[in-house]
């Protein structure tokens, strides 16, 4: 094959490298994570402005820079630390989320257990109530 017409030949199907493997397994752990403590993991819809809308009146900002790291709210006058005001409206999100979002995943609520699940922080080890069998250990 010629040089000049190498580029015409398909090139192999590539996995997806970077930050977005890096935020799936960040997210697949959280799931995981969720299930193994019986806890709700709810995930948010991507385009929430969670950081330019106010945590206190709901107004909109049309845009906030990165470098910003105070909002300030010309709506109602609020001026708290940028981040903060992100993780109110996220929580108040989750709060009020009714319908599971088929682009974000929705809500993951397939953890079983809950409260009483009966895992030791720290341990590491299996408990006698945790199911498994009734085997013996062979003898050594």
């Amino acid at each position: 094959m010629s040089p000049s017409t190498t580029f015409l030949v398909p090139s192999k199907p590539r996995r997806p490298q970077g930050p977005d493997v890096a935020w799936a397994e960040f997210a697949r752990q959280l799931t995981y994570k969720a299930r193994w403590f019986g806890a709700e993991l709810v995930v948010g819809d991507r385009w929430f402005a969670s950081t330019k809308t106010c945590s206190r009146c709901g107004k909109v900002k049309r845009q906030m820079r990165l470098r910003e790291r105070t909002f300030n709210c010309d709506g109602c006058g609020l001026v708290t630390d940028r981040d903060r005001n992100a993780a109110a409206n996220l929580a108040a999100w989750a709060e009020h989320a009714r319908a599971p979002d088929r682009q974000a995943g929705g809500r993951v609520i397939n953890a079983p257990g809950g409260e009483g699940a009966g895992r030791g922080l720290g341990d590491g080890e299996t408990s006698p109530g945790e199911g498994g069998t009734n085997a013996k250990a062979p003898a050594a």
